[in-house]
């Protein structure tokens, strides 16, 4: 599980991402645009933006660049059919990071004259990244200067950016020295950018040519040196040959990715699904239910409800309201009209009674670095069940842990059957029904003590639980259905991790959530108790959850909800 880190800082750069995701929609029309694990996202997979200076995390100490970002990504989306980009791509590291730069260029001088402010923006993007690159030393090698010198070139000839008088006299040399083999395609680049084909031809020309002079080598054997020296420039990311993506700096790979072993469970010997009260003695239950009742509450279910009531509740027809001043005229009260002419509560109107219209599905990470927030979880579940229940908003709340410690019952299976390779997923699953969504609060909230249970925590299989809570959620018959995953990280199951590798359960997490999200009917979101989950959900937000049941926690669990739920409302 993820290390607890400073939520405010994760909430500020997920409303920077936002932001800027809100801009490439309004620009490019595309409404397929998020962010995920600090990486743009189009229509689920990484955006085809990787040049440098787009390519890394969104600038957090300058708006300007953070703007440019937005607006370079729309222009390409705009400007650039991504299919015919990939099928020119050339195979040699360092020439794809040339073609992927002057294809930017190529989008970048499409912005109009008219939009001065994205054309600032767009040129302190650039600038932030090559102050950047600069004190990260990029020109103390060849490679580097060559690269810089290329991309100022490129900048300068084809997007039509002046060069400073430092980037004059960085350039001056080292152009002159390639001007004689370069100068004519460059040129040709500026008047043939409208024509992405014939554009690639003369960028494949600047590109191949410099590769060679700086890292030449043909067979297929020389890529991964060639990709290391990439690597060592720190400044420059390595570019996606065709038909792949760049690999994003969370670690974790798109589902289904080439190479990537398909989720499998080993065996479901030991899995258990079950009401959380079978976990304890009725007299346990009743301490621990006890217990979670004496912990202190810094708002009100009550409360809750009303900042919920707008964004879970419609207006339903509710029959007649009568003797009202004003509405349509009420035939019953025709005589007494006629004999008071001033009577005005003779009309009636429509009358509109706020219903629940949706459902709520808290699905608790019971792992063991989850241990530490026990009672702040159980609070702030108990408190929110309440709240939504006033509201008559059925409330589910689920959990998920193992039911051992290293799968250590399937791993003797395991051994049994000969340790074959690649099992698949090893430790039982404990899947837990803290409450059902079928029965009301007070007679089904009980079980939501076993939370303070110690030894409960050990574990965790996220996708898998995930599934299960959507699949749960999905059968309800409410047309509005929120599912709000609360948890400190990915997944982490030390056998199936040991014997299947890293980024196994992270990716068939980031699997399920995805499909969760297109699938339509769910509205998913993670909650990070001082944990960042962009990795795995496009609607995350980090809490603090270090100091305990506070307003601002909840007050905060309380807004994701809403937004949650009105941006069902508003897609609908």
């Amino acid at each position: 599980m993820a290390e607890a880190v400073d939520s405010a800082a994760i909430s500020l750069q997920e409303h920077r991402e936002n932001l800027c995701a809100a801009t490439v929609r309004a620009l490019s029309g595309r409404v397929d645009v998020r962010y995920r694990g600090h990486r743009l996202d189009v229509d689920g997979a990484p955006t085809i933006c990787q040049a440098p200076h787009l390519a890394g995390v969104l600038p957090a100490d300058d708006p300007a660049a953070a703007r440019g970002v937005a607006d370079a990504t729309a222009l390409r989306l705009l400007c650039s059919d991504a299919g015919l980009h990939r099928e020119l791509m050339p195979a040699h590291p360092l020439a794809r990071v040339i073609f992927e730069f002057a294809e930017q260029m190529r989008s970048e001088s499409a912005c109009p004259p008219s939009l001065p402010g994205s054309r600032r923006n767009l040129n302190a993007a650039f600038e932030h990244w090559y102050a950047g690159a600069l004190s990260a030393g990029l020109t103390e090698s060849e490679i580097g200067q060559q690269l810089l010198v290329i991309f100022l070139v490129l900048r300068s000839r084809v997007a039509g950016w002046p060069l400073t008088p430092h980037q004059e006299d960085l350039c001056e040399a080292t152009w002159f020295g390639l001007a004689t083999d370069l100068g004519g395609p460059v040129r040709r680049m500026r008047r043939l950018r409208h024509d992405q084909r014939a554009y690639a031809a003369e960028a494949l020309t600047v590109a191949t040519y410099l590769a060679d002079q700086l890292a030449p080598g043909d067979d297929p054997a020389d890529l991964e040196e060639q990709e290391q020296q990439v690597r060592e420039l720190g400044s420059i990311p390595l570019v996606g040959s065709a038909g792949d993506h760049a690999a994003g700096s969370t670690g974790v790979g798109q589902a289904g990715g080439s190479g990537a072993p398909a989720y499998r469970i080993f065996t479901t010997a030991h899995d258990r699904t079950q009401a959380a009260r079978e976990l304890g003695r009725p007299l346990q239950v009743r301490r621990w239910r006890e217990q979670l009742g004496g912990i202190p509450r810094p708002m009100q279910p009550a409360a809750i409800a009303r900042a919920l009531a707008p964004a879970l509740l419609t207006p339903r027809s509710a029959g007649w309201e009568s003797a009202v001043p004003e509405g349509l005229l009420d035939t019953r009260q025709l005589t007494r009209l006629i004999t008071s002419p001033g009577a005005t509560d003779v009309f009636r109107s429509p009358a509109d009674q706020p219903r629940a219209d949706a459902t709520v599905t808290l699905l608790l990470d019971c792992s063991g670095s989850m241990r530490r927030h026990a009672e702040t979880v159980a609070a702030l579940c108990d408190s929110l069940g309440h709240g939504l229940s006033l509201l008559g908003v059925p409330v589910e709340v689920l959990g998920f842990t193992t039911t051992d410690w290293h799968a250590a019952a399937a791993v003797k299976d395991w051994r049994a059957a000969g340790s074959p390779q690649l099992p698949g997923r090893l430790g039982g699953r404990r899947h837990l029904i803290f409450k059902d969504a079928a029965t009301p609060w007070q007679q089904g909230h009980a079980g939501l003590g076993v939370l303070l249970r110690q030894d409960l925590y050990k574990e965790g299989l996220d996708g898998e639980a995930v599934d299960w809570a959507a699949r749960r959620l999905i059968a309800r018959p409410e047309p509005r259905k929120l599912l709000v995953v609360i948890s400190d990280g990915g997944p982490m199951e030390v056998a199936t991790h040991q014997t299947m590798g890293p980024g196994y359960l992270d990716r068939h997490l980031a699997e399920v959530v995805d499909r969760v999200e297109r699938g339509g009917v769910i509205d998913i979101v993670g909650v990070g108790t001082d944990a960042d989950l962009t990795a795995f959900y496009r609607q995350c937000r980090a809490l603090p959850f270090e100091g305990g049941l506070t307003a601002p926690l909840m007050r905060g669990l309380v807004e994701v909800i809403a937004r949650t739920a009105m941006h069902r409302s508003v897609r609908h």
